[in-house]
């Protein structure tokens, strides 16, 4: 149920998610970020939001560039970076996903556990660009129609998406037995709440022999409670293996 080095090895090769540093400020990136810039800056639905444009206005190719000029460009990032960002303000996330790849580096982003619409409009664009470079991921939240979600559903099990990324949409009512990792990225002070993100991959199906679960948690608080929890699941003859990650 829970995670030893080779398992979040094995999860990470899963998504494709290297763990390889890169040049800093690489073309790649800024022009990434410049086509973020210029969809926030073009389109109406993300003008409402003031925090989201000053987003896109700092992503300009033209600041990134100015940016890049304080820095010596032969250096490289450090390889994989996880980033834990404030789960109560909406825009913190993306700022801190932009410096780590500005910096060279691979990146495992915390989203908000509060359900911001910035936090939506940015991530369904993030996955817009990246599926266009060939990346099999899609959303699934509230804002889509029941057959954009009916899709991205059906396209998860059927193997045709390696990942499938909701906020609080797929808590409940929601089984996928054929899943056979999870990674839960945002906190939740609520026991009820943690076991039904777990049970969404917990279903018995054929060759299936256990779930892997990756928790991921900010606070010492977080940490003993599940692993108090864990201990209960133990003393109910429940089959698990914790390890805390240094």
């Amino acid at each position: 149920m829970y995670i030893d080095k080779h398992n979040i090895n094995q999860i990470i090769k899963k998504i494709n998610l290297s763990n390889k540093p890169f040049c800093i400020f690489e073309n790649e990136i800024i022009n990434f970020f410049e086509t973020i810039s210029n969809t926030i800056l073009s389109k109406k639905k993300f003008s409402k939001f003031p925090d989201l444009v000053a987003f896109g206005f700092w992503c300009r190719k033209k600041n990134l560039i100015s940016i890049s000029e304080n820095y010596q460009q032969k250096q490289i990032g450090r390889g994989l970076v996880f980033h834990i960002s404030p789960s109560n303000v909406p825009m913190n996330f993306a700022f801190s996903l932009a410096f780590g790849l500005l910096s060279g580096n691979s990146n495992l982003v915390r989203l908000p556990s509060i359900e911001f619409p910035q936090v939506k409009l940015i991530s369904n664009l993030i996955n817009k660009i990246i599926n266009k470079k060939g990346y099999k991921s899609a959303i699934y939240n509230t804002d889509l129609d029941n057959n954009e979600r009916e899709e991205n559903l059906n396209n998860f099990k059927s193997g045709n998406l390696n990942v499938l990324v909701s906020c609080t949409a797929l808590d409940e009512g929601f089984d996928m037995p054929e899943a056979d990792g999870a990674m839960i990225l945002s906190a939740s002070s609520s026991k009820r709440q943690r076991i039904q993100r777990m049970g969404r991959v917990l279903r018995i199906t054929a060759n299936k022999e256990n779930a892997l679960i990756v928790t991921v948690y900010s606070s010492n608080t977080e940490y003993v409670k599940l692993k108090e929890e864990s201990n209960r699941y133990q003393l109910e003859n429940v089959p698990i293996r914790w390890q805390k990650m240094k």
